[in-house]
């Protein structure tokens, strides 16, 4: 989807944006955000900043107009967990959300980061604050998972370019991802995109950001999905393994239940890699922490 300046916003909408939140004297664009086409923090003349997301709605697909239907529910949210949502609206072909401005950097997941027991309290926060969900209506993070199955269709299918690992043990990879739907069954809010651009880290506080994927299961799926991105980040798959039990979600999962989820995001990563446009290390680092915990259980004959 084009990004567009603030400029390039129709007059109208940017002035339904100054009759909600007072003048915008200067808009900065955000350095990241591939899937609206405005994403600014705007300058009031009032002195304060507004965070601004927007779609042009012709240019944006059914996939990125349902992300925005999604975050425009996030005003359930409690406000030590994401900035608040202060107002939205849809005006001649453009749909806008307007949030908070939160200062912060993204999240710094390698060994002995000094983010990382701030990213371990919020994510115990998480589990204490979202279970039940806040949000109803939510679509389960195991319907998810079971639309896409994608050792079941290498399996099948085995393509030449997989992993030697992956290729070898795909029969197991598959039992475990048919299982995975089941196993994370809960009532929690899941975030379910907590890489380091999605956090907002500043002295003794932080916040989470862009709640389009949001989901419900057990709380403990939360904690378990950023088992990848800590061995992408430098983790050895035990290190990482050892900082995730660290965090208090309520409910403790059991190993077959973790090595069932490890395996289907594994096989979503890989195939996201396999088709272009995803990192290739976090990828690996999804099957280096899939078959971790798979050997715990001595899952893998190979």
């Amino acid at each position: 989807m084009p990004r567009r300046q603030w400029d390039e916003v129709p007059a109208s909408v940017r002035s339904e944006v100054d009759r909600r939140c007072g003048t915008v004297q200067s808009a900065d664009p955000a350095p990241s955000g591939a899937n609206c086409s405005i994403a600014h923090t705007l300058h009031l003349n009032n002195g304060e900043r507004v965070f601004c997301k927007g779609i042009e709605l012709e240019q944006a697909g059914p996939w990125t107009r349902d992300m925005f239907e999604r975050e425009s529910h996030t005003q359930a949210l409690p406000s030590e967990l994401a900035p608040r949502l202060l107002w939205q609206f849809q005006l001649d072909g453009w749909r806008l959300l307007g949030f908070e401005h939160v200062a912060g950097e993204p999240a710094n997941f390698s060994p002995r980061s000094p983010h990382l027991s701030r990213v371990a309290a919020m994510v115990s926060m998480m589990a204490q604050q979202l279970d039940p969900s806040p949000i109803a209506e939510v679509q389960t993070f195991g319907h998810r998972l079971a639309q896409l199955q994608i050792w079941r269709r290498y399996r099948d299918d085995l393509p030449e370019d997989l992993p030697q690992w992956a290729a070898s043990n795909v029969e197991t990879l598959a039992s475990l991802e048919a299982i995975a739907p089941h196993m994370i069954a809960g009532g929690a809010l899941l975030h379910t995109d907590l890489n380091a651009g999605n956090w907002l880290i500043r002295p003794g506080a932080a916040r989470i950001i862009d709640w389009s994927w949001y989901c419900t299961g057990a709380a403990w799926v939360e904690r378990e999905l950023l088992g990848p991105r800590l061995v992408a980040a430098g983790h050895s798959p035990a290190a990482a393994a050892r900082w995730i039990d660290s965090i208090a979600t309520g409910e403790h999962p059991s190993d077959k239940a973790r090595a069932a989820l490890a395996a289907a995001i594994a096989g979503i990563w890989t195939h996201r890699n396999r088709q272009g446009g995803f990192r290739t290390d976090l990828a690996e680092a999804a099957l280096g922490w899939a078959r971790h915990l798979g050997q715990h259980r001595r899952e893998w004959p190979t």
